[in-house]
């Protein structure tokens, strides 16, 4: 065989392994360029579900606050008119409310006390996680029971004094705990 024919078909035959490497490789990188596109549109879409559960909770929590800190002087009053000093007036005198006055504030107190809207947002928030944010929204819906409690029972007891205030508070920490578990996670890929 002449050296031209011999150099001529080692050289087809390298241009052919080239050309099919090429090709393997140009396929693998177009792969991982549509699997990274891929991903990035679920990894948008879960990040906009994510920020919708939060923003649900986040409202029907503050829905929930902004009801309930109506009513709040109302249960204080039961509150302090169930205790062992007493309701007083402005002098200090004692004060007993009527049948009729406890039964009108506590069917208002019924009005407001249900929170299960917050308890439906955070197993939204559960659903979609992460784990962090999705258990400080277990918190917001353990404080949003809490409350609950609270207002059900101001007045059914003399140890009730003062406990829808400090659930209010107590609800209050754990919203603003999840804003911040929540705030972090939705920047932290940006």
């Amino acid at each position: 065989m002449q050296p031209a024919v011999v150099a001529s078909l080692i050289a087809s035959g390298v241009a052919l392994v080239t050309s099919g490497v090429t090709a393997v490789v140009s396929w693998r990188n177009t792969r991982a360029q549509s699997r990274e596109a891929r991903r990035a549109q679920i990894d948008t879409a879960r990040r906009n579900y994510q920020r919708g559960a939060y923003a649900d909770l986040v409202s029907s929590t503050w829905m929930y606050l902004r009801t309930t800190a109506e009513v709040l002087p109302l249960a204080r009053r039961l509150e302090e008119n169930a205790s062992a000093e007493g309701l007083r007036d402005a002098q200090g005198s004692q004060v007993h409310l009527t049948a009729d006055m406890t039964k009108g504030m506590r069917e208002k107190l019924e009005e407001v006390w249900s929170s299960h809207a917050v308890a439906h947002a955070a197993v939204l928030v559960d659903l979609e996680g992460p784990p962090a944010v999705a258990q400080r929204a277990a918190e917001v819906q353990q404080q949003a029971g809490l409350l609950m409690r609270a207002l059900f029972l101001a007045g059914l007891a003399e140890d009730s004094a003062g406990q829808a205030a400090t659930a209010f508070d107590a609800l209050n920490e754990a919203l603003n705990a999840f804003l911040k578990a929540a705030q972090e996670h939705l920047s932290s890929h940006l």
